[in-house]
């Protein structure tokens, strides 16, 4: 009876921590109101998550971004509202706009925040694919911190690779700037960014991880799809493959289609 009476009030808590994260999070409507279409993928290892996404709009500048931050359940889901809150800050009070110098910025946040404490420096972060697109001219920039992005081209019917940084966004050894790559975008054309749970999730006949090649050839084969039924298909590809296999770490993938 003690168990179950704790166990109650645990989940309780996480279950109410699950509420504030949600309401901290962006509308997955947000595309929508920005007259974009885009999805988003968003499954937490636990009932909260350390995978975040993030949508913000300036003008005629649209970011988004998805974020893999240290660990998963609760103390995932703290740093990353810490993390989402950097960004906020970078973009929303101290106005930047180059997606490299924003990353440095969080980067510094993060570690002046995290080493407040008594003991040791944490170490603790967060990978990022973060996107700056201007809805007029369809000029994209991004820079991202581990975490690279798949860019879908309807001319060629193709998909290039825009690498990250090796570097997360925390304390690291031989930190550097973030830098930027610049993109412009076709009418038609795709951008995936994604955190490493889809690739990284263990199933199908073998019990061995999806890995990113079959990752990246299902986008590109349901890349002209209408963006609802890519997510669809996603969702029950990772079915699929997990079956009766749980699931070891947050999963989220955004499409944003211009």
């Amino acid at each position: 009876l003690l168990i179950e009476s704790k166990n109650r009030d645990i989940m309780d808590s996480i279950r109410y921590a699950l509420k504030i994260q949600t309401a901290m999070l962006p509308p997955k409507s947000s595309f929508k109101d920005n007259g974009v279409d885009g999805f988003i993928l968003h499954q937490a290892k636990d009932v909260v998550a350390g995978d975040f996404y993030w949508i913000e709009r300036h003008g005629d500048e649209l970011f988004f971004a998805v974020a893999d931050c240290t660990g998963h359940g609760v103390p995932g889901a703290i740093l990353s509202l810490l993390c989402s809150n950097a960004l906020n800050r970078a973009v929303d009070v101290m106005q930047l706009r180059d997606t490299g110098e924003i990353l440095d910025t969080v980067r510094e946040m993060i570690i002046r925040r995290l080493g407040k404490g008594e003991g040791a420096d944490m170490k603790d972060g967060m990978d990022i694919a973060l996107c700056r697109l201007n809805l007029k001219t369809n000029k994209m920039q991004f820079s991202g911190a581990n975490n690279p992005i798949y860019v879908y081209s309807k001319e060629t019917e193709s998909i290039s690779i825009a690498k990250a940084c090796k570097q997360p966004v925390g304390l690291f050894v031989k930190q550097h700037p973030f830098d930027c790559k610049s993109f412009n975008l076709s009418p038609g054309d795709t951008v995936y960014l994604f955190t490493d749970g889809y690739a990284d999730q263990f199933g199908g006949p073998q019990g061995k991880k999806f890995k990113y090649k079959p990752f990246r050839e299902m986008i590109l084969k349901g890349a002209n799809s209408p963006l609802t039924e890519q997510k669809k298909q996603l969702q029950k590809t990772l079915r699929n493959w997990m079956r009766d296999v749980e699931q070891i770490d947050d999963i989220c993938v955004m499409a944003v289609k211009v």
